[in-house]
């Protein structure tokens, strides 16, 4: 005799399970690190397959449970409790590793953020479990991401991607870096109107803090640069090579080689939070037990990170 529930899953009885706690979508989805819809989905193909309500609607977000629903949920917490048990004795008797988070990040965030952050994370979980990191541009990074190769990343915000998750976590401000022998060292601050009037690098617009920059530069009305390149090293060193050129940029540690030749001044139209450092992550997949305390501690971390004096 076949099984007439095959088509029933445990991620939808687990679905069901944490809506059944909270009784609220926005709340179930967020603990099961899934999108709404898809929590919605999976419920509803439960009942479908059950051929019984389990939920009345109640609002947009809010439920309570049926008579059927109270029953499966009252059975559901012992057997899948019992379950979850049983996987995880396993899992310890098992050859198998601790599991490894594969992060990626871009060079940004090297030097401080995420050090601090590594190393808030091991003081709650110690160095039980393994995270790989990569080192990458935005772009690359995101394609990782989809592609599964990582788990989380540090990227910049990308627009267009709807499907993932971001997560502002630090802002860098945008300078612009001078060489210590031009007469712009003699200025505290830097207008983008002087654009017009001096040579300037800045990022290939390809890249999403290359777009960015060309949007702002677009409206100050700022001409194209003579010189164009992908991170703050290679910017830094044009203006080293050339005191005639201005260098448009991200402040990262990336310009502290050159800071006994260059001098980095705030521009007076841009905010000091005008750019966006994210953490990503798909939320279409099942995270890791080791991602979802990660994307935890980096949440309330990034609340209470104070980045280092600028110089």
């Amino acid at each position: 005799m076949g099984n007439p529930f095959n088509s029933i899953t445990l991620s939808q009885l687990y679905n069901f399970l944490v809506l059944s706690k909270t009784l609220h979508f926005t709340e179930a989805a967020r603990e099961l690190y899934i999108t709404q819809p898809t929590l919605s989905s999976s419920i509803k193909s439960l009942e479908t397959e059950l051929d019984t309500p389990l939920l009345i609607r109640e609002g947009r977000r809010n439920v309570r449970l049926t008579k059927h629903g109270k029953e499966l949920h009252a059975k559901l917490e012992t057997i899948l409790e019992s379950l979850d048990e049983a996987l995880e004795e396993t899992r310890k008797k098992g050859s198998v590793t601790n599991s490894t988070l594969s992060l990626g990040t871009i060079p940004t965030i090297q030097y401080d953020y995420l050090p601090s952050l590594l190393s808030k994370y091991w003081s709650i979980y110690n160095y039980e479990s393994k995270i790989r990191i990569t080192v990458e541009f935005s772009l690359p990074l995101i394609r990782g991401l989809k592609q599964q190769d990582y788990e989380i990343v540090f990227a910049a915000f990308i627009p267009e991607e709807t499907d993932l998750e971001f997560i502002p976590v630090l802002k860098k401000r945008i300078v612009a870096v001078v060489h210590k022998g031009s007469h712009w060292a003699k200025r505290s601050s830097f207008s983008l109107k002087y654009l017009n009037h001096v040579k300037f690098s800045t990022y290939c617009p390809d890249t999403p803090i290359g777009n960015a920059t060309k949007q702002l530069l677009d409206e100050h009305h700022a001409p194209p640069p003579v010189l164009s390149f992908d991170d703050e090293f290679t910017l830094s060193s044009t203006v080293v090579a050339n005191k005639e050129i201005v260098g448009i940029m991200l402040d990262t540690f990336q310009i502290d080689p050159f800071k006994d030749r260059v001098k980095i001044l705030p521009i007076e139209e841009v905010d000091e939070d005008w750019h966006s450092i994210c953490l990503v992550y798909d939320p279409r997949v099942h995270q890791s037990k080791i991602a979802r305390q990660f994307i935890d501690v980096t949440r309330s971390f990034s609340k209470e990170y104070t980045p280092p004096p600028q110089k």
